[in-house]
């Protein structure tokens, strides 16, 4: 059974002149204790899609449709107080720009408190000694929980959030770009680190990011998600290496193996404005393969072997799309035709 289901949901902003649809039809499931990574570029959803799980969207933001459901139980159709009894307790999040979250004039054990106390029902006593639990499990000396923001490096304040996140013991883990402002050598340590915390605490984590190198490293499963959709799902393994949708085949493209003196192919454009009603495919006017069809009818999912997934037209084609898509000729054709 899937811990977390996520069922065509739709999370919208109400704006000025009209509705803006950051998640407009996401079908997710989530298996206790795998890594599944949410891969996409910025102003795919990524973070819309996590904070909706939270429940931590702005006001101008709503579930358009679709539903939640934790344990086989809709999230959205609970009580407000069970559902407070869910989120950071049972459902934690990192969030993105974690390093600058923490108050720069308290010391960095206060919020540690305040969580424990308000959410967990712990003593303070009871928080300070977590915290000091906390700070050894992610490799910080319990002495420095008295510390301030400041005194930490760029990745230490990221091992305090970590810490932060794991305060009330949740099952659920979701890292919203948990190593993007890090460079890669403590990108490397963090994601050790959050793979070893996972098999010692049996954690089931969601890992949002736009670069495919830390999903390679870290997730069992990737969702490819582009313009408020899923593009493709599947297996890490299987995705990277046998990609059927030309989203997924230009991100692999984007991230050259640089021992192979291969070349950067870039995807070039951008994300469609969600703002209006788009007829066809969403990735159509950045993609090379694109026919008839993609521009006046929406692809559907379609089931593959192995839990695979993919909603693109030409999918059946994609041993054919892919030796295509390896030549940035063909890339470079989307903007000048």
């Amino acid at each position: 059974m899937d811990l977390l289901t996520i069922k065509n949901l739709k999370i919208h902003y109400q704006l000025k002149n009209g509705v803006f649809k950051a998640v407009d039809g996401v079908d997710l499931e989530v298996k206790k204790g795998q890594t599944i990574g949410l891969v996409g570029e910025s102003g795919c959803g990524k973070s819309t899609l996590v904070k909706g799980i939270m429940q931590v969207m702005s006001k101008n933001a709503f579930f358009a449709d679709g539903d939640i459901e934790y344990n086989g139980e809709s999230m959205l159709a609970m009580s407000e107080s069970k559902r407070r009894g869910i989120l950071w307790k049972e459902i934690s999040m990192i969030p993105q720009a974690s390093m600058d979250s923490m108050n720069p004039v308290y010391p960095v054990v206060d919020a540690f408190v305040e969580i424990m106390t308000l959410k967990g029902g712990k003593s303070k006593k009871e928080a300070i000694l977590r915290a000091e639990e906390l700070f050894e499990l992610v490799g910080i000396d319990k002495s420095r929980i008295k510390d301030y923001p400041h005194q930490f490096s760029g990745g230490m304040k990221q091992r305090v959030a970590i810490a932060l996140a794991l305060c009330l013991d949740p099952k659920i883990i979701i890292a919203d770009e948990p190593v993007t402002a890090l460079d890669v050598i403590v990108q490397h340590q963090v994601l050790t680190m959050l793979n070893r915390l996972k098999n010692e605490l049996d954690l089931t984590i969601i890992l949002i990011t736009h670069d495919i190198s830390v999903v390679a490293q870290t997730c069992d499963d990737l969702a490819v998600m582009y313009a408020g959709k899923i593009a493709e799902k599947g297996s890490v393994l299987e995705v990277l290496r046998d990609p059927k949708h030309p989203y997924s085949m230009g991100l692999s493209n984007a991230f050259p193996d640089l021992l192979k003196n291969e070349k950067l192919i870039s995807i070039e454009g951008s994300v469609p404005d969600l703002a209006h009603n788009i007829e066809g495919c969403r990735f159509v006017s950045r993609c090379p393969f694109a026919i008839d069809q993609c521009h006046t009818l929406e692809p559907v999912v379609t089931e593959y072997e192995n839990n695979r997934s993919a909603a693109c037209h030409r999918a059946p084609e994609y041993r054919d799309l892919q030796q295509l898509a390896e030549e940035a000729s063909v890339w470079n054709k989307v903007t000048t035709t």
